[in-house]
């Protein structure tokens, strides 16, 4: 019976371990933003890729974002996302959940000990992927 609560209660505390080594990491920066070459306005920063803000980004997918493409099919839209205020929004969304991921496996590597290539992949999309507006 006591069985399945220690193996729960062991659980709970290596989970509780991970995100705090997870938030120590992510209190450290992950790249040297000093050669980036976008513009700061249109530059994303490490920050900006959170559990919190990918969750707001799924919202915005499954709601607002839903409605523009109904009224856009509505008016006419041909379903090119390559331009127009639909493209961008749906493009930035995209990059955003792509951080989120990309920050994630670095802050694990991290974690580890390590830094390799999930923290280089990281820092080359926040070096290379404008927020596009």
């Amino acid at each position: 019976m006591w069985k399945p609560i220690r193996r729960f209660a062991s659980l709970a505390v290596s989970l509780a371990s991970a995100a705090i080594a997870i938030s120590a990491a992510a209190a450290e920066p992950l790249c040297d933003e000093s050669e980036f070459t976008i513009e700061s306005d249109y530059r994303y920063n490490e920050e900006d890729f959170t559990a919190e803000a990918a969750e707001q980004t799924l919202a915005a997918l499954r709601g607002p974002f839903r409605e523009w493409l109904a009224r856009a099919v509505e008016n006419g839209w041909d379903g090119d996302l390559n331009h127009g205020e639909l493209g961008m929004a749906y493009l930035n969304n995209l990059n955003h959940l792509q951080g989120v991921i990309l920050r994630q496996s670095a802050l694990a590597e991290q974690v580890a000990g390590q830094s390799g290539e999930a923290t280089n992949a990281f820092c080359d999309f926040l070096a290379s992927t404008p927020i596009i507006d």
